[in-house]
């Protein structure tokens, strides 16, 4: 496998009933080598399977590239060693990973300042990008402005630029906020409503109608009772 012009291209001899002797990691590895064996299908002392093998190696793409590794060069090479028997090896060149260059605010941000919201992640300028951790920053941040009362809030999964003269990311999260609700009770204990589960509300949800009208039949089924 190798990388030209055009994007990648692989070439494969193929082999008929040929034993794989080895699996080998070879070259500057980002992770253990139990982590990079994890994501390999194609096992030693197994028939050669060009499909596991290249399964093995997108999977070990995605692992670097998932990491923060945007700059690794992982390959695969097969090479034999007898008349029925081959060596695969996995070649990496991790490099450095990808910092975080900077994080930006659009759509609706409501009362809340683009400096109020960064404060709700767990990374910002300058620390190392992974994909995950900006995925799930995005749940958590839409999760928590849903909990201060913001019911119909959405973050939608952030949009991340690369650039590679930099090794450095941007990251934008789209954000609608929407309206704060306030749950008003009259006439009744709120403690003891909340204590007994049966206030409308008070849970980590976004609002919905169908949820509301739930609610609205619960409550009012305890005073029936």
């Amino acid at each position: 496998m190798r990388h030209v012009d055009s994007g990648v291209e692989v070439v494969f001899a193929l082999w008929t009933g040929v034993r794989v002797a080895r699996v080998e990691l070879a070259g500057t590895r980002c992770f253990p080598e139990p982590r990079l064996f994890g994501q390999i299908d194609q096992l030693p002392a197994a028939p050669l399977s060009e499909s596991r093998v290249l399964r093995s190696l997108y999977r070990l793409q995605d692992l670097h590239r998932e990491a923060g590794y945007l700059e690794a060069d992982v390959h695969v090479g097969v090479e034999p060693t007898g008349p029925d028997e081959v060596v695969v090896a996995f070649h990496f060149d991790c490099g450095p990973a990808a910092t975080v260059g900077g994080v930006t605010f659009g759509g609706d941000r409501g009362p809340f300042t683009s400096e109020a919201l960064i404060e709700r992640l767990s990374f910002g300028p300058g620390e190392r990008y992974w994909q995950e951790g900006v995925r799930r920053d995005a749940r958590e941040l839409e999760e928590w402005l849903i909990g201060q009362g913001y019911r119909q809030a959405r973050v939608a999964e952030p949009e991340v630029d690369y650039d590679p003269e930099r090794n450095q990311v941007q990251a934008r999260f789209d954000v609608s906020v929407g309206p704060q609700f306030d749950v008003r009770l009259s006439g009744a204990d709120r403690e003891r409503l909340e204590r007994r589960g049966v206030m409308p509300l008070t849970g980590p949800e976004r609002f919905d109608q169908a949820l509301w009208l739930r609610d609205l039949e619960r409550l009012r089924r305890y005073y029936q009772e």
